[in-house]
């Protein structure tokens, strides 16, 4: 090969390389595998093991995990001997995560299953658990959820006669102890009572920070107009995940606002010129809409209303009052569900013609 054209095959190489690098190597296509599910609890009510997870959106590259094809729970003797253990169940379908008695999905993309453990020797017995998701697209199963933990234990039945009532700042319930424990020992021996409640299209959440062992309970944190659903369990442990009983008797509630506000007080009249000014004590009610003035001449027994609307402001002005007539002035309060207080204790004034 001639000088020139071994320089030339050279420089060919060269550039040959230096495009192959900008490439990058060759790397074999990511595989459609599914994350793992998240969030994965384990706990006890009643006779039942139920277990809840967060399904997967999407595959370990990133990419759109349109469906779960099936789930595969798992059981073991520790948390560490995933993927050791044995498997319990292999659930083939969305409609046996979200049937409507046992097993439901109460969230988009979460879900929750419940069964009873076999076996004569289960009191005391502890397991672990993890589920793993395979797709619809390529059957490939994804790595096993990280592992939860329970022991079984005896639990009381539930509480008895859940009931309901409405007040203005708050919703009372009220229940009767359990009868006993499940397997018909009495009396029921338990720490503690939590409250749950669920809102429509949401799943239930608990009240209480701690179980408490009053037969009573003030959720003072709803919205009037809004349907609750609760239910009391009571617990066996006091530490989480609680061992519960059973949800006691489902009480269900829409409260509304039939409770006025308070009657105005400080009513004070004052005449000057041809006005009638009032003044009274703002009200405090945070659903407060305003306030009615009503008028009627003294002697007479029916008042008459001054303002068409309720209006925010705690004064009025009397324009239309008329020299020389002895007038008597109440003031009510309206909410914003249109709850009406009493009328205040009434105050007379007369609009005297100015001195010389």
């Amino acid at each position: 090969m001639k000088p020139a054209s071994r320089c030339a095959a050279v420089a060919l190489l060269g550039l040959l390389a230096a495009a192959c690098g900008r490439k990058g190597s060759i790397r074999p296509p990511l595989l459609l595998v599914p994350q793992p599910a998240e969030n994965f609890r384990a706990s006890q009510q009643g006779e039942r093991i139920v277990l809840e997870w967060s399904n997967p959106s999407s595959y370990i590259d990133g990419t759109t995990l349109a469906e779960i094809g099936a789930v595969e729970i798992w059981a073991a003797d520790k948390p560490a001997n995933f993927p050791g253990g044995a498997r319990l169940f292999k659930i083939l379908s969305k409609a046996d995560l979200a049937a409507p008695a046992e097993n439901r999905a109460p969230e988009k993309k979460t879900s929750l299953y419940a069964f009873v453990p076999e076996g004569p020797d289960r009191i005391g017995k502890s397991l672990a658990y993890a589920v793993r998701i395979q797709d619809t697209r390529k059957k490939r199963w994804s790595e096993f959820s990280p592992a939860a933990s329970v022991t079984y234990v005896l639990v009381p039945k539930p509480p008895l006669d859940l009931r309901v009532s409405i007040a203005e700042n708050r919703i009372e319930l009220r229940w009767a102890a359990p009868a006993g424990h499940v397997d018909g020992s009495v009396p029921a021996r338990f720490k503690g009572y939590n409250i749950y409640r669920a809102e429509i299209g949401r799943a239930p959440a608990r009240l209480n920070a701690r179980p408490f062992s009053e037969r009573a309970f003030d959720d003072q944190e709803f919205v009037f107009g809004k349907t609750y659903t609760y239910v009391v369990r009571a617990t066996a442990t006091d530490g989480e995940p609680y061992a519960e009983s059973a949800d006691s008797p489902v009480a269900v509630v829409t409260p509304k606002d039939v409770f006025p506000p308070a009657v105005p007080g400080g009513l004070t009249a004052a005449g000057s010129g041809r006005v009638i000014t009032l003044l009274w004590d703002a009200g405090r009610e945070p659903d407060l809409a305003g306030y009615r003035v009503w008028r009627r001449e003294a002697g007479r027994t029916e008042f008459k209303l001054l303002n068409d609307r309720p209006f925010a402001e705690n004064t009025y002005s009397d324009t239309t009052a008329v020299l020389g007539t002895k007038y008597e002035y109440a003031v009510s309060a309206v909410d914003q569900a249109g709850n009406e207080s009493a009328r205040s204790a009434p105050v007379s004034e007369t609009l005297k013609e100015p001195g010389p």
